[in-house]
């Protein structure tokens, strides 16, 4: 076994991947407290439109209204029934706001005052397209709890410009920390990944540094052709300055975010068990203003580009 002689010694013992009770101390103090992506605004065009999945053993609807963005427990609060992915899938019916609007044979429920029994809602804020949600009532605002680094770069790369190319969620057969850790190391890449990153980065070309809440890797492929003259291709298109630089974050415990132009990718990781996880992926591209004709035969090129690329 190749072992440096500045290598650190390994902390975690191997309860700490597999022990159930360890695991949902992880869930307590680590996951619930923070915030989570559960969407984008490009998979919810239209006003009344939703999305539904669970997080942390909570099943969630994220729904588009009028004013804004709104993130609710998907169960309803009489019966306790799951809402499902319908809106209407209980008893009851509830409007965009979570407020019970129709309830049958309400005669037998009196005195139940109009909206009483909503549904349970979380604190939910957006940066650029990304939806955000915390089950934590107590939790500092989203840009804070993100900081500068994160704000800035989610601002440029997921803009209302910015097109959805693809959704990807995937049950693991691991730990949380082994797909963590599998995104902190680079060594994997050039073999796991082939066709779109078959040679290594070079070392003075890459930075990686570390922060109290994330940390950051940067590769600068200015003088790599194999990376930069596609990236000079479509910046050309879209008309625009190249940017050159592939950026990886990882914002302790599980929100990732990373990609090159003109595709940026936010990643989450939930536990789901001690030794299962789930990672969801919201990958978008950039194709310039939407309305002109260019612009959309690039974002059909990038679209499928993408979806091969992300397989």
């Amino acid at each position: 076994m190749f072992v440096h002689d500045t290598h650190l010694p390994q902390r975690l013992k191997v309860e700490h991947y597999t022990d159930p009770n360890f695991a949902q101390r992880e869930v307590d103090k680590l996951f619930s407290p923070g915030w989570h992506c559960v969407g984008a605004l490009a998979e919810l065009p239209n006003v009344g439109d939703y999305l539904t999945h669970e997080v942390l053993g909570r099943p969630l609807i994220i729904w588009r209204t009028e004013d804004g963005v709104h993130t609710f427990l998907n169960v309803c609060t009489h019966r306790f029934s799951t809402l499902t992915d319908k809106p209407q899938g209980c008893f009851h019916r509830y409007d965009c706001q979570g407020n019970t609007c129709k309830i049958p044979d309400a005669q037998s429920f009196r005195p139940l005052k109009k909206g009483e029994l909503g549904l349970r809602e979380y604190r939910t804020e957006l940066v650029g397209q990304m939806i955000f949600m915390t089950f934590n009532t107590d939790a500092p605002d989203l840009r804070t709890f993100l900081g500068p680094t994160f704000i800035e770069l989610m601002e440029g790369w997921f803009t209302p410009q910015h097109r959805l190319t693809l959704v990807s969620d995937r049950m693991l057969d691991c730990n949380w920390k082994i797909a963590v850790e599998n995104i902190l190391e680079s060594y994997h890449i050039a073999c796991v990944h082939p066709t779109s990153f078959s040679e290594y980065p070079i070392p003075e070309h890459s930075t990686h540094k570390f922060y109290e809440t994330y940390d950051h890797y940067i590769h600068d492929f200015t003088d790599e052709p194999r990376y930069a003259n596609p990236e000079k291709l479509v910046s050309r298109l879209i008309g625009r300055a190249p940017d050159f630089q592939w950026h990886h974050l990882l914002r302790y415990p599980n929100v990732v975010l990373g990609g090159a132009d003109p595709f940026r990718y936010m990643q989450m990781i939930w536990p789901t068990g001690p030794t299962t996880c789930r990672s969801r992926w919201i990958t978008m591209h950039d194709t310039g203003p939407k309305e002109s004709w260019w612009a959309f035969l690039l974002h059909r090129g990038l679209y499928r580009f993408g979806r091969h690329f992300s397989n």
